[in-house]
């Protein structure tokens, strides 16, 4: 059984007659993911690579992180190295459908947080602040 019943992290895609099929990654897969990346594109900061670069390189990290079984004619391609960018970038478009699924279907079976207690009348209750009695202090210093 997955996280919620009935929403499971498995998926399968089948893209040009190729099946690819995966887990859906968890927070913790999405931070490795990240620091891949990074480590992919030697720390250099975000703003200094062009915003192609950036995405092909997260959407052939997410895929090789998540997609676990491959056809045959894959199994020894990183998907980074892969001769066609827009394949890879379709199989990412199909994946990520799957995966938005996923996710609204999580928010929908999730349970409701635990109810907000009423404040008690022995606590006081937040004020907004007020700078009013607060002189400048630049008109002092002249």
């Amino acid at each position: 059984m997955g996280l919620f019943p009935g929403v499971e992290r498995q998926f399968v895609i089948t893209l040009d007659g190729l099946k690819f099929a995966g887990e859906y990654p968890l927070p913790r897969d999405t931070r490795q993911i990240d620091v891949e990346v990074a480590q992919n594109l030697g720390g250099v900061p975000l703003h200094s690579v062009p915003q192609d670069t950036y995405f092909y390189e997260r959407t052939c990290a997410e895929l090789q992180h998540v997609i676990k079984d491959y056809p045959e004619e894959l199994r020894d391609t990183q998907f980074i190295d892969y001769p066609d960018p827009e394949f890879i970038v379709n199989l990412f478009n199909e994946y990520r459908k799957k995966r938005d699924s996923w996710i609204k279907g999580l928010k929908k079976n999730q349970q409701p947080s635990s109810p907000k207690r009423a404040p008690s009348k022995n606590e006081p209750s937040p004020e907004p602040v007020s700078n009013a009695d607060v002189q400048d202090t630049a008109s002092r210093v002249s």
